[in-house]
């Protein structure tokens, strides 16, 4: 008979303990591989070091400019980006162009100038540079009812909404109670069919209620339906800004796009679950919901913000019902979008295009010798509104009568906006300075760290070196 302390029953279970020991160092190494490589590092890669991503980043650069290159190469080092471009001017001049990574991981395609991506609400500040050209025609008038050129909006208390109203998100069209399929929207067809939609839907808010209600879908929507009505050869939207801007910009801005051009469109990439969820549950339970902790343990920034996690949780919320339930039948990284038409979300374009819709509203409306806008347009167009809470996104914007948000930058502010996951179409209203950055690794933050770090470089260099450019 053994005692419970013999020798030959303790071998065996210090072996168990030594087995489980080793185990438990091999987790708690690989995890620390996984989570100090960087959010879109293959797994081979984090943990063994196998078929890690090289990037060569190619482009121009101007003198004086290096350091912008430099910093769009350390995003990559740092394993933020996957594929990514950025272009910047300063006095209606090129200073940067630079590209690098992958447009698609599997097949290694690089990410170049051409490479097209889904540059989500980026889209909706060339949309409102679409409208300041309308009204720089003397089409449209920002003050003008949007019932005076679509009298089918006036349905349900819509009546006194004004253009400004819908660029500045303060038209009560954040959501339409309908169904409404985003898949099928992607001719001009399918957009009329959609008209007598929006235009039954009641107002979100009353008018005169002093709230802003951010319109993360359907806007464009109801942007296109004006286009369609104050442009005289009625024209849907994108093709509007094509013929007017892009085009003769010589660059590329597209809404649904024909199958003959997917193959220069770069796939999306959101942070794997194995990375999100921990981070997630972690601010939730552990921190208890203290950002100053979460960034002093994970050592980066809140990855996600918390007004999109409530958004989720309660379909009943105005976040829910502008920004997720559009998607019930898609996915943010969805093939499916390519074909998708929608300015508020789904155009697709580079930076490039981007930059130089920036140069020109930063260069007082003339680029490369052509003039796109009188000086007083865009001044209008820039006209600072008050400020409002924003009953989708929770915060309180700076927001200018044609849809701009002014966003620090030092000691000075840029005007523009961003999209979903990072890209970025943003311009100095006095400095003649000018970014666009597209990308495919999709963070989820609010503010983007790599877009805010190059646009910061950009305005310290332009302020140091504003006459060495290049056309």
């Amino acid at each position: 008979v053994y005692s419970r302390h013999s020798p030959s029953l303790l071998l065996p279970m210090g072996r168990k303990l030594t087995v489980c020991g080793v185990l438990a160092v091999l987790v708690a190494l690989a995890l620390y591989r996984i989570y100090s490589a960087g959010v879109f590092v293959p797994l081979p890669c984090a943990l063994i070091g196998y078929k890690c991503p090289s990037t060569q980043v190619s482009g121009f650069v101007a003198p004086g400019y290096e350091p912008m290159r430099d910093l769009f190469a350390h995003h990559f080092d740092t394993h933020l980006e996957v594929g990514a471009a950025a272009v910047a001017y300063v006095n209606g001049k090129k200073v940067l162009d630079v590209h690098g990574g992958v447009a698609n991981m599997d097949t290694g395609v690089p990410f170049d100038q051409d490479t097209l991506t889904i540059v989500w609400s980026s889209g909706k500040a060339v949309g409102s540079v679409a409208i300041a050209k309308l009204v720089d025609d003397g089409h449209l008038l920002l003050d003008d009812p949007i019932s005076k050129h679509w009298p089918e909006f006036a349905q349900n208390d819509k009546e006194k909404f004004t253009v400004s109203d819908l660029l500045a998100h303060r038209a009560g069209v954040s959501w339409v109670d309908a169904h409404v399929d985003l898949s099928t929207i992607n001719s001009t067809h399918s957009l009329k069919d959609l008209d007598d939609i929006l235009a039954a839907q009641p107002a979100n808010w009353p008018y005169g209620e002093k709230t802003s209600s951010y319109h993360c879908v359907m806007g464009g929507y109801y942007l296109d339906a004006l286009v369609r009505r104050a442009d005289p050869k009625h024209r849907p939207l994108i093709k509007f800004i094509q013929e007017e801007i892009t085009v003769p910009l010589g660059v590329d801005f597209y809404g649904s796009l024909e199958s003959n051009m997917h193959n220069r469109m770069a796939n999306l990439y959101t942070w794997p679950l194995y990375h999100m969820v921990p981070r997630i549950l972690s601010f939730q339970y552990l921190f208890g919901q203290n950002v100053a902790l979460y960034e002093k343990v994970w050592g980066e920034p809140l990855a996600f913000e918390q007004h999109v996690l409530d958004a989720v949780a309660d379909e009943s919320s105005a976040a829910y019902k502008a920004c997720f339930r559009p998607f019930s039948n898609l996915t943010f990284t969805s093939s499916l979008l390519w074909t998708v038409e929608g300015i508020s979300f789904a155009s697709k374009t580079t930076a490039r295009t981007l930059a130089r819709v920036a140069a020109l509203m930063a260069h007082n409306g003339k680029l490369d010798g052509k003039r796109f806008l009188k000086p007083e347009t865009i001044a209008q167009f820039q006209e600072i509104l008050p400020s409002v809470p924003d009953q989708v996104t929770g915060g309180t914007y700076k927001m200018s009568k044609g849809g701009f948000g002014y966003f620090p930058v030092g000691d000075t502010e840029f005007v523009g906006w961003h999209g979903n996951g990072g890209s970025m179409i943003w311009w100095h209203p006095t400095k003649d300075i000018a970014i666009g950055y597209t990308m495919n690794a999709m963070h989820n933050r609010m503010h983007d760290i790599r877009s805010g770090a190059l646009v910061n470089k950009l305005y310290q260099l332009a302020s140091t070196n504003p006459e060495k450019s290049s056309a």
